[in-house]
């Protein structure tokens, strides 16, 4: 069993928390926060809550119970996760090393395992589903190792479960934004993919993608068990089994 400690008390804390729990093999210890934030008490109600020392007498006067202290966090985790909302990323911690996981390693991962991609780039379209709280809209460039026509591309994004291939004629992206987390609860996890936005160009080719405020968790939960000894084969399936995930078309 992995232990896993959530740093930061945020809005995103349950939500990861509930995700990893999913997992057969994860277990969240708690969520740590040096002085607290307005989530703090809600999210106590769910986990366990760790605060500095000097922080104590502020979360006791928010009634709020304290399960214990840094060290007390240390000690009972094996690997700690710091979500950054802005970024779209999860630092992993394990003692004194680490890594990032954001967007760019995520959307690298899975187009590449249906795709022949030398390299990716993408740029945020921020005057799109302003202040909407499940998806940011991103331009996916693809610069790829050999021409290939729109339906080849098109193809190859259904083809991942990772993926989800939306037919966006004629679609409002702020329906979608209310749809997509209610109906398709998986969509938070994945490249959600405009499929009547994909373009070609020599070797390149670029489209639009609605990425989920949770997009890289499945990857992280992935190396997680990769520095368990699992390999990352036979991680993937379990990862998306246990939170739902599937690809294909949504019309």
């Amino acid at each position: 069993m992995i232990r896993v400690g959530i740093v930061g008390h945020g809005p995103h804390t349950i939500p990861i928390a509930d995700s990893l729990e999913r997992q057969p093999d994860l277990v969240v210890v708690g969520a740590y926060d040096h002085d607290g934030t307005p989530f703090s008490k809600s999210i106590s109600k769910r986990m366990g809550i760790f605060c500095s020392e000097s922080g104590l007498e502020r979360f006791k006067e928010r009634g709020i119970k304290v399960h214990g202290f840094l060290d007390d966090f240390i000690e009972e985790t094996d690997a700690f996760l710091e979500y950054d909302a802005d970024k779209y990323t999860v630092r992993i911690s394990y003692g004194s090393s680490g890594m990032v996981i954001g967007p760019y390693e995520v959307l690298l991962e899975r187009l590449s395992m249906v795709l022949p991609i030398d390299d990716i780039s993408f740029r945020e379209m921020r005057d799109e589903l302003f202040c909407c709280p499940y998806f940011r809209i991103f331009q996916i460039g693809l610069k790829l190792r050999e021409k290939l026509g729109v339906e080849e591309i098109r193809e190859s994004l259904l083809s991942s479960s990772r993926i989800v291939g939306i037919s966006s004629q004629g679609v409002s992206l702020q329906d979608l934004c209310a749809f997509l987390p209610t109906s398709i609860q998986h969509s938070i996890f994945s490249m959600n993919a405009l499929l009547g936005s994909i373009s070609v160009e020599g070797k390149g080719a670029r489209f639009t993608a609605m990425l989920g405020y949770l997009l890289p968790l499945p990857e992280v939960i992935d190396t997680l068990r990769e520095s368990e000894g699992v390999r990352r084969e036979f991680s993937r399936p379990m990862t998306d089994e246990h939170l739902n995930i599937k690809g294909g078309l949504l019309v």
